[in-house]
């Protein structure tokens, strides 16, 4: 009888001594490798390459938080602008504010989608070349970041738009 390339998995260290002891009280010529220690090798290396992919996912949403606070900080100037216009032409507080709303919230929209659409193409790509696996698109994790990214769109944008509802027309025109 001629076994060979055989695999069993035993998770129990004291199973896996007694089942290796017993093939080789039972087959002497056959030779049990321990592959534990280089799963557990593998293991750890995937572990610290996840926590280096997560690392980078994380640096590049502060990143990108930071460039969109100094984007709409440096149109700011132009914003108040804007909002003291639109009041001199009859424009109400209120009508002032869904205006500054519904720009943010386009502007986080289409950030937004963009980034959904980069991430999963570029997931698409690792997993299909690199990892040689199949590919699911984790529509909660891409909703949530999405959403996210709207959220803060529209909050930074309307913290830092609160001095065009304060203002009035007359104290913009004079600093010009």
């Amino acid at each position: 009888m001629c076994i060979r390339d055989s695999l069993t998995r035993v998770d129990d260290p004291a199973l896996r001594g007694g089942l290796q002891r017993s093939m080789a009280e039972r087959y002497p010529n056959v030779t049990a490798i321990d592959l534990s220690q280089v799963q557990q090798a593998i293991e750890g290396v995937l572990d610290k390459a996840t926590l280096a992919v997560r690392f980078m996912a994380l640096f590049s949403l502060a990143t990108g938080a930071i460039v969109l606070i100094g984007a709409v900080a440096t149109s700011r100037y132009q914003r108040i602008r804007e909002g003291v216009l639109l009041k001199t032409l009859g424009a109400t507080r209120s009508q002032v504010l869904r205006v500054i709303i519904t720009e943010y919230l386009a502007l986080g929209i289409l950030s937004a989608l963009a980034s959904v659409v980069l991430a999963s193409v570029a997931g698409w790509a690792l997993a299909k070349w690199v990892f040689e696996q199949p590919f699911a698109l984790p529509l909660l994790p891409l909703g949530g970041l999405a959403g996210g990214l709207v959220l803060v769109t529209v909050t930074v944008g309307l913290w830092n738009s609160s001095e065009i509802l304060n203002r009035t027309p007359l104290e913009v025109l004079r600093a010009d």
